[in-house]
């Protein structure tokens, strides 16, 4: 997003009436107008850090805003008015109307209001907020069917087990063993394998790694 600082002035109007005593009109300005100078405000300084979570189904908030001002002066009365506007695009043409959930990447500006007498409005720079997809935990993962000697993994007829999320939710997806051609020794053999989200799920959470027994007979 671009931001800037907003300066609010005032600028006022006055009319100058000659002095009708004077005696030279030329060393006067008959009926004009005088442009009073602005009122400058003070320049208060809002800052946001970017911030990086994983998913956790709950709603995300950018950390508080760090409001910096002149040396001696009074603190800003808006520092305590600062509001958040939450985007989908680096853009920030693409508002939230709500804290962000989903993984994914998003885009943070704060404002300070301005106020009558000192500070002029203050927006700050643009934070990234990052939400990183979660890990699935996986459980009881195993071959469905043994294996004979000098046959590899394909022969188990698939991978049982379960992916679960953040709450302890089943996630539906897909396991497969990571070295599918590997022939295992006589006995009970651990193999690696993945797991994929599908669907929705892929949105949320990351191929997860893990081990599961395979009996070889």
């Amino acid at each position: 997003c671009e931001t800037a600082e907003q300066v609010n002035t005032t600028t006022n109007t006055a009319f100058f009436e000659p002095n009708a005593t004077a005696i030279d009109y030329n060393q006067q300005v008959q009926n004009k107008y005088i442009r009073i100078l602005p009122r400058i405000k003070l320049h208060a300084k809002v800052k946001l850090e970017d911030k990086t979570v994983t998913f956790s189904n709950s709603k995300v908030e950018i950390d508080p805003a760090e409001v910096s001002y002149p040396k001696d002066a009074v603190r800003p009365p808006g520092a305590n008015k600062i509001t958040y506007q939450y985007f989908t695009d680096k853009d920030c043409k693409n508002s939230m109307a709500d804290y962000p959930i989903n993984a994914g990447t998003y885009y943070v500006i704060a404002t300070m209001p301005g106020d009558t007498d000192y500070y002029a409005k203050a927006v700050s720079n643009t934070a990234k907020l990052t939400i990183e997809k979660a890990v699935p935990t996986l459980e009881n993962v195993r071959g469905k069917q043994a294996i004979t000697y000098g046959q590899d993994l394909t022969n188990t007829a698939g991978i049982a087990g379960t992916a679960k999320g953040v709450e302890g939710t089943a996630i539906m997806g897909n396991f497969a063993w990571v070295e599918p051609n590997e022939k295992p020794e006589a006995g009970y053999k651990m193999a690696k394998v993945t797991f994929t989200p599908t669907g929705a799920f892929a949105t949320n959470y990351t191929t997860a790694e893990g081990t599961g027994p395979v009996t070889v007979k």
